[in-house]
């Protein structure tokens, strides 16, 4: 499929002429649905920790999709601004309606370490998916998103990565 694009004067005269090749959506292997930032990326040879129900396995895919770019943290887009999703919000996305239980499934989630909470300078509260389980958009790991899950990580990327992040990390200033 070609995609062509002719800007033309008001007296009908073409004044540029361009050309470029696309992919076609719809063939005989059937629709390539398009991609989109939105949602996440889960990985097949990462298991869900042992202990965690099913129930909370679906609540967490339900919030993988509201990651914000590659910071996997939870959290929407304003303008030009980015914001957290409050504890409240989070457990209205989830089906949780009270408080409690809402608590009780984020204290869950700190525990089996699917998530952490990062509290930033000015007092904002976010909660950051750990990459292990599911990564924003199917994005690069950033050297910032290995060093806030990177106990976890380490015994899932081999050694040259870990050396990488690490001389990454001493280069950064926090």
């Amino acid at each position: 499929m070609y995609k062509r694009v002719q800007f033309i004067d008001k007296n009908g005269q073409v004044l540029t002429d361009s050309t470029t090749s696309i992919n076609d959506s719809l063939t005989d292997e059937g629709y390539r649905f398009p991609a989109h930032k939105a949602g996440a990326r889960m990985f097949a040879n990462i298991q869900f920790p042992a202990n965690m129900s099913d129930n909370d396995i679906g609540k967490m895919t339900k919030l993988s999709k509201f990651m914000i770019g590659d910071t996997n943290a939870l959290g929407y887009r304003s303008g030009r601004n980015i914001y957290p999703y409050s504890e409240i919000k989070i457990c209205e996305m989830v089906g949780i309606r009270s408080v409690k239980r809402g608590r009780q499934f984020l204290q869950r989630m700190l525990e089996f370490r699917m998530m952490k909470k990062k509290i930033l300078q000015d007092g904002c509260v976010y909660y950051v998916i750990n990459p292990a389980y599911f990564m924003s958009s199917g994005k690069r790991l950033t050297c910032s998103l290995f060093l806030e899950f990177q106990q976890e990580l380490e015994p899932l990327l081999p050694n040259h990565v870990l050396t990488w992040f690490l001389k990454q990390a001493k280069t950064i200033e926090f």
